[in-house]
């Protein structure tokens, strides 16, 4: 077993993916591009297996980089609160190892390109999520305008039912009187009101009777005066 030593060439990104477990608890991905390209990546205190990206709760954990004919690596990383890349190169036990550094290259090309794509996937569901609130504030505030409206149209409608049967009730009572003989009440006030003015139409023309009376003794008094 080689030497145990700090996996070389860790690289944190720059943008943070940051994912979740069923309880919520922050997961970030790991990757470790290894040299050669097809060598086994063991996670030691974990029973999670590892694959490029697996996502791991924040913690230290002891890495084994292995392959036949290469002398195997043993280190550790530390996960805090981003994701975790880096590169391990393993020695050859006979001679230099042939490592394809193209490959190795366009790997990691494709990881950043990958992580692009993520990027702007959740800047998409972001800004799909603040729509979707927005709309749902709308049509939460519709919803109380309509309650309201119907409180009014129900108000309106009591209101309404509330003057309809103080009517019946008047035109029950005023049919129960009838039938007893009782003159109303508004039928004594027109009476009234009619007498008051017959009286004041027959002082007004007793007052003009006399008038005339006096004026036609004036002017026979002045004959006899003549």
């Amino acid at each position: 077993m080689g030497l145990i030593f700090f996996i070389s060439s860790p690289v944190l990104a720059e943008e943070s993916l940051v994912y979740e477990d069923d309880n919520g608890s922050p997961l970030y991905p790991l990757t470790i591009i290894t040299e050669p390209a097809n060598a086994k990546v063991t996670i030691l205190n974990s029973s999670v297996d590892y694959t490029p990206g697996v996502r791991l709760s924040p913690g230290r954990y002891n890495i084994l980089v292995s392959h036949p004919g290469f002398k195997e690596e043993k280190g550790y990383i530390e996960i805090l609160s981003k994701e975790w890349i880096g590169r391990v190169v393993l020695q050859s036990v006979e001679s230099e190892p042939d490592v394809d550094r193209a490959a190795i290259e366009a790997e990691w090309q494709r990881i950043k390109e990958e992580k692009k794509v993520l990027k702007k996937a959740h800047e998409t569901l972001a800004n799909d999520r603040m729509e979707l609130e927005k709309e749902k504030v709308h049509i939460e505030k519709q919803q109380k305008k309509l309650i309201l409206q119907q409180l009014e149209l129900a108000q309106a409608q009591f209101d309404i039912d509330a003057q309809r049967l103080e009517i019946s009730e008047k035109l029950n009572r005023l049919e129960r009187l009838a039938k007893e003989g009782v003159v109303p009440v508004a039928k004594k006030l027109v009476t009234t009101k009619n007498l008051s003015d017959a009286k004041h139409t027959a002082a007004k023309e007793a007052a003009a009777a006399k008038e005339a009376a006096a004026a036609k003794e004036a002017a026979a008094a002045k004959e006899a005066a003549a």
